[in-house]
């Protein structure tokens, strides 16, 4: 049968249709958090990282920079350098290695006065660099 539409009658929805459509809506949205939610967690861990990269590779040129001062400035640079990097001189940082070192037939060996191996870490970011006297 065909439906007219007089003056005072309102189309419109069902309460069915209407609690269907929610319900539906709410699946949808459920599972779309579901997947969704774990990512939008986890989406600062590359943003921290890069920070913790700069914060590493801005020590790390203090660092250079200072070694390169004390070379021209200090009578025992090398000792000197080595223990402003222990006692966290240029910032946060942790202190990965700080030794003396010397290279023999290619492979590292501990020891020696003239070769220092610093590595530092910030986060997850791991800086290594050797200076000489």
């Amino acid at each position: 049968m065909k439906r007219t539409c007089f003056p005072g009658d309102s189309w419109g929805f069902t309460l069915l249709e209407v609690i269907v459509t929610l319900v539906v809506a709410g699946i949808l949205a459920a599972m779309l958090v579901q997947f969704m939610g774990a990512n939008l967690a986890r989406s600062v861990y590359p943003v921290v990282n890069v920070q913790n990269a700069y914060a590493a590779e801005g020590i790390m040129e203090n660092m250079v920079a200072d070694h390169k001062k004390l070379l021209a400035e200090d009578s025992t640079p090398l000792a000197t350098f080595r223990s402003r990097v222990g006692s966290g001189y240029y910032g946060t940082y942790a202190v990965e290695h700080n030794d003396y070192m010397t290279f023999v037939n290619g492979l590292e060996t501990p020891g020696g006065a003239r070769l220092l191996k610093v590595s530092i870490s910030v986060g997850d970011q791991k800086f290594t660099a050797l200076f000489a006297e």
